[in-house]
């Protein structure tokens, strides 16, 4: 129990829109720094900057839409490559991995993830020949498929997580229910056991009640041996050993 609550701290947490807004915002001040002490980032480097600021922002989303997140960051680093020309800058790998986990663990339309990833990849190669193009193209394909399939994999595994929850919930249920049921059956039939009792119990203080009335003048021994028995009867005790006295009605009628 503590384990599953522990869990659920985990993953409340982890599932925190300010941990996204503060991975965008990380990521955003690394890129807009990394585009200006170094040869990285093609020129204009304030217009590179910026593209690659805006790309981080929309991780700020990445659970919330993450098809928004993702087709918006990779669309602001395409933006870099077709208009100022190819670059290789460590913050737009970085940018480009969290995205395609992203839309691969929370996402719901992978064709549509799949087409934006490789509308991207080909822009990667414009402006380029073929001898470094295709390598290029096949490079970011793969780099941005990797995390794509972790985060389809984390997807999966989250919702077994969340079915295995929903089904211990259900069994405990059901043991609930079941152990409820028993005890409502073991009520009934208390309640007909002290039912049956009462009943006889009742019984023979009526029968002993109409011996005390037939002997009263005539044997006032017999009455009031009657009228113990309808004490005794009453205590609900026969000698003190937890049940009603039985008594034969024959007897009764004998003694009258």
């Amino acid at each position: 129990m503590q384990a599953r609550r522990l869990g659920s701290v985990v993953r409340r947490v982890a599932g925190s829109p300010l941990l996204d807004i503060l991975l965008a915002l990380s990521l955003a001040g690394y890129a807009g720094l990394d585009a200006f002490p170094t040869s990285d980032w093609p020129e204009p480097r304030w217009a590179s900057a910026g593209l690659a600021v805006t790309s981080a922002c929309f991780l700020t989303v990445r659970r919330i839409s993450p098809l928004v997140s993702f087709a918006g960051a990779l669309g602001a680093l395409a933006v870099v490559y077709v208009a100022f020309g190819h670059y290789e800058a460590g913050a737009s790998v970085l940018i480009g991995l969290v995205a395609a986990y992203s839309v691969g663990a929370y996402g719901r339309n992978l064709p549509f993830a799949v087409a934006v990833l490789a509308g991207f990849a080909a822009t990667t190669g414009l402006e380029q020949p073929a001898a470094e193009a295709v390598p290029d193209l096949l490079w970011t394909c793969v780099a941005l498929s990797l995390p794509l399939a972790v985060g389809l994999t984390a997807r999966r595994l989250r919702g077994q997580a969340r079915a295995a929850e929903h089904r211990a919930d259900v069994l405990k249920q059901d043991q609930q229910a079941l152990a409820e049921a028993a005890a409502s059956e073991e009520r009934r039939r208390i309640a007909r056991e002290l039912h049956d009792v009462i009943s006889h119990s009742l019984g023979v203080v009526v029968l002993h009640a109409g011996a005390a009335e037939q002997v009263l003048d005539r044997d006032p021994d017999k009455a009031r041996e009657a009228l113990r028995l309808i004490r005794a009867a009453g205590a609900g005790s026969d000698h003190g050993n937890g049940h009603p006295r039985r008594t034969d009605p024959r007897r009764a009628g004998a003694r009258t």
